[in-house]
């Protein structure tokens, strides 16, 4: 699929619902992470061996692991840079999946859901001057960072924009980040 979903749109709808009506929504989607024809339907396309992404929801970043046995309900990979192995649910597969565009022209700074531990952001302090991090956690308000030097930051996403090549404060020079 090559179709991108607009996150704005989708956040659009559910302010405008009741808490309850977003728990009906999310007990109807976790029936349909549970739906046994869209699990065989994901085995289907896997076979021992294949290479694969899975988000790491804590991170929200994409982990290239290698499928090594297909389970019922679940899958047992091998993580690539680490070796490390999960059984994670098939529902974390990135398999034929539309990207989200979670970027709201009217929102200021940077949405969680494009955050990834890792990446690096960049905020003006107190003081006006341009402060450079790698993210060390995602929040529910704030971002962990951590400068070149070693400091250590909370900022509010609506205070941070993304990184590609820059300068930090500190004169440590990041390059090719992204």
């Amino acid at each position: 699929m090559s179709e991108v979903v607009e996150y704005n749109q989708l956040v659009a709808f559910l302010k405008n619902a009741s808490l309850f009506e977003i728990y009906r929504i999310s007990s109807a989607i976790r029936n349909e992470l549970e739906n046994p024809y869209r699990i065989a339907a994901v085995k289907e396309k896997l076979k021992e061996g294949d290479y694969i992404e899975y988000l790491d929801a804590n991170t929200n970043v994409l982990i290239r692991a290698c499928v090594l046995k297909k389970q019922q309900k679940k899958v047992l990979v091998q993580n690539s840079c680490d070796l490390k192995q999960w059984l994670i649910p098939y529902h974390w597969l990135k398999l034929d999946s539309r990207e989200f565009d979670f970027r709201n022209p009217a929102q200021k700074g940077l949405h969680k859901n494009e955050l990834s531990v890792g990446q690096w952001v960049g905020f003006n302090n107190k003081n006006g001057e341009v402060v450079v991090g790698r993210i060390q956690g995602l929040n529910q308000k704030t971002v962990s960072l951590i400068t070149a030097m070693g400091h250590r930051w909370r900022v509010a996403y609506q205070l941070l924009y993304t990184i590609i090549d820059g300068e930090t404060n500190e004169n440590v020079v990041i390059k090719n980040i992204e």
